[in-house]
């Protein structure tokens, strides 16, 4: 009386022949649920990804977030060379793998100022053209 472990197990007492049939009306009905959420889903994730790249074009950028970003980047990178040094040199003091970072943090600095002074150099490069073009 069952099929594929659908129905009853036994007619008996159900008041019914115990043939069981497939409702169309539920399958259709699931289907197009399944397919309005999931583009109803695409379409809000698409909003709400442009709503946060337009956000961010017209949002000012704050310099001490940007500078903040940068220290701490840094900071992330000197942290793993001393993690790097103390598995490559067990032996040494933590005086001495102190120095090796304090001199690789005065190499990350400078390469930092070196970008920094260049990136200013292109950005008054830039507005002399476009003032010249103008």
């Amino acid at each position: 009386m069952s099929y594929n472990g659908i129905g009853l197990k036994s007619a008996k007492g159900s008041a019914t022949s115990g043939h069981i049939q497939k409702s169309l009306y539920q399958e259709k009905q699931d289907f197009t649920k399944g397919k309005l959420y999931e583009s109803r889903r695409t379409r809000e994730e698409r909003r709400h990804k442009v709503y946060k790249q337009r956000r961010m074009e017209t949002m000012p950028l704050d310099k001490a977030i940007i500078e903040h970003e940068a220290a701490r980047a840094l900071e992330v990178a000197v942290a793993e060379r001393r993690d790097e040094l103390e598995e490559e040199y067990p032996d040494k003091s933590d005086k001495e793998i102190d120095e090796m970072v304090a001199k690789y943090r005065e190499e990350l600095v400078s390469k930092k100022k070196a970008e920094k002074e260049k990136e200013k150099k292109l950005k008054l490069d830039d507005e002399k053209a476009n003032v010249i073009d103008n």
